[in-house]
């Protein structure tokens, strides 16, 4: 009995044995690094205790660890499989903003393996202030039309939520700008009348405020407009060739859920083609035998020629390159924040795919009378939150 323990034993160590040897010769990975306390990417406070650990079966040669370039360790000889060493990082002592890790190992094997490990963290110990920048008496809005209320903050924050006509709206800003953007559609038929609204911003390490003002929408007298000549034959064939209204209704509703909460744009819109008329404007309540009484949500309009180009008015992603039974050939661009771009009635498209990024200017296709269009133009339509607005207004230098 107890030489066959004794047995056991000695082919337990002799293969643990071959195992160190293999490692030892063969081992082509590095050794195991972490860092407790301290998580890419995310933002802390006041003093952080942390962790940094390592570990690897040939057992470890030596390790080094920087926090932005300045040594917690350097070239330490470790000569052991597992590693851990506790420090502190006090990050009132770092300035408020990015600052990174960086960690290098290397084993005990005859490769000497090393690993690396970057982790970039942010450190934020500003007070939260914040601030409207224009005064609430500016704040005046047409039916149909666009608020737009812009909020100074000290830093870069988590969140920043608007509360104004029974729904909420989140605000945006451009990378490294502290000017955060809110875009609240006003429907047509929103009642005239003066709104509060509230704003509540969150930080990213917890800590909270909260504005609050009003803004006044105006009433608005839109025109309405009697389709009398319409080609019923050409309509039905349309009707087949694309896809429904109840489908591109869907399809809009999808990529507002899923526009990202930044500004993918700067400065004003363009309009998407060198204008010369507009045949129908926005938000004219339109009558016809096809489509029954309607609003219409865009501006039609033409260019000096049939199948004049059309562009991207403002920089973004394409989300929908489709055909639809009333828009025809129609192309969608995401521009952040929930605001969409609509470019329809299109002969043909340019050479763009759902998922590119475009700037603006870049080439969309060329104007023409596909879906229930009569003649060539270009049917231009805004939405932000899904929300038909009038396209002119982002055009303007003070918007």
């Amino acid at each position: 009995m107890v030489r066959k323990i004794i047995a056991g034993l000695v082919l337990l160590i002799g293969g643990y044995a071959s195992w160190l040897a293999y490692g030892y010769y063969f081992d082509a990975v590095g050794p195991e690094i972490s860092l407790a306390g301290i998580e890419d990417g995310k933002y802390y406070t006041r003093t952080v205790p942390c962790e940094l650990r390592a570990s690897d079966r040939c057992k470890i040669k030596e390790i080094s660890a920087w926090l932005d370039d300045k040594p917690i360790t350097v070239n330490e000889n470790v000569g052991s499989s597992s590693y851990s060493r506790s420090f502190d990082v006090v990050t009132p002592r770092l300035s408020n903003g990015l600052h990174f890790f960086k960690i290098e190992a290397t084993d005990g094997s005859r490769k000497h393996n090393k690993t690396f490990k970057n982790i970039v963290f942010y450190v934020d110990n500003a007070e939260l202030k914040a601030g409207l920048s224009v005064p609430t008496s500016d704040l005046i809005v047409y039916q149909g039309r666009t608020l737009h209320i812009p909020i100074q903050i000290n830093k870069n924050v988590k969140k920043v939520t608007v509360s104004a006509l029974s729904k909420e709206f989140c605000a945006c800003c451009n990378e490294r700008s502290t000017v955060y953007d809110c875009y609240i559609p006003i429907e047509y038929e929103e009642i005239p009348g003066q709104y509060p609204f509230n704003v509540s911003i969150e930080d990213h390490i917890g800590n909270s405020c909260a504005l609050s003002g009003s803004f006044r929408v105006e009433p608005y007298v839109f025109k309405k407009q009697v389709l009398h000549k319409i080609d019923n034959e050409k309509f039905e064939e349309e009707r087949k060739l694309g896809k429904n209204e109840q489908e591109c209704a869907a399809m809009l509703i999808d990529v507002t859920r899923k526009s990202p909460a930044i500004k993918r744009w700067r400065g004003p819109f363009y309009a998407p083609i060198n204008i010369t008329a507009t045949t129908c404007d926005f938000g004219v309540r339109g009558i016809s035998q096809a489509r029954g009484c309607y609003t219409h949500n865009g501006l039609d309009v033409v260019g000096c020629m049939p199948n004049t180009a059309v562009w991207a008015p403002q920089d973004g992603v394409v989300a929908i390159k489709e055909r639809f039974g009333v828009n025809g050939n129609m192309v969608v661009i995401d521009h952040g924040c929930g605001v969409l771009t609509l470019l329809g009635h299109l002969d043909h498209f340019a050479n763009i795919n759902v998922g590119d990024t475009i700037r603006r200017g870049s080439p969309i296709g060329v104007t023409g009378r596909t879906g229930f269009a009569s003649g060539d133009h270009l049917h231009w339509e805004m939405r932000v939150q899904n929300i038909p607005v009038d396209p002119l207004q982002w055009t303007k230098l003070d918007f």
